[in-house]
């Protein structure tokens, strides 16, 4: 039963999310869709007259791409290990994350901080509990939940507004500022059915 073509027939949204991403040289804006089902989230790009929206259902572990050019509707999907992908991120890049203990609000929002650091990386990240929404609790009902500590799941289970983070691979430093422009409430729905398959 584990046919990565398959695909329920809508996905529904409750929140928008704007990440604006800042690395000194430009400014990058990138549009989120979050539900309060918790089990995914999507990605969406529009250029010309195409919009695709991505909407990576974490709890079924997989990629549904659906394509909107002038009218033109086509999907495809394919299947994602997410619940490995995760966790070796956070096994390998041997991150750890202290609380700040300060708080700051954005967007209305009170958000705590946290410090961040790891081999390549450094930096603060602010994530609320307030907002009802999150990219990924469906990660940590996975095995994730028994193998990371418990700031890791903070950060998981709230939504991340903004991170200023410092990449220290190379050899001059390079700051990274990342955050969340707006979160507004929307009512956005995809509909399989609209969409021909392609594979």
């Amino acid at each position: 039963h584990d046919n990565p073509y398959l695909v329920q027939d809508s996905f529904s949204f409750s929140h928008k999310y704007v990440l604006q991403i800042q690395d000194g040289k430009r400014t990058t804006d990138l549009e989120y869709f979050l539900s309060q089902s918790d089990n995914y989230f999507a990605t969406q790009t529009t250029s010309n007259n195409n919009i695709t929206t991505t909407v990576m259902d974490v709890a079924n572990s997989k990629m549904h791409m659906y394509m909107d050019t002038n009218g033109d509707k086509t999907r495809m999907s394919m299947k994602l290990n997410f619940k490995n992908t995760v966790k070796h991120a956070i096994d390998e890049t041997k991150v750890t994350i202290t609380p700040t203990g300060t708080t700051k609000t954005i967007l209305g929002y009170e958000c705590n901080g946290y410090n961040v650091k790891g081999e390549d990386v450094e930096g603060t990240v602010w994530v609320t509990q307030q907002a009802g929404v999150s990219f990924a609790k469906a990660f940590y009902k996975t095995d994730l939940s028994q193998s990371t500590d418990p700031n890791w799941q903070k950060i998981a289970k709230g939504l991340t507004l903004e991170m200023d983070m410092v990449d220290t691979s190379k050899r001059k430093p390079k700051s990274i500022n990342m955050k969340c422009i707006s979160l507004d409430k929307t009512s956005f729905t995809i509909n399989s059915n609209d969409y021909k398959k392609l594979m």
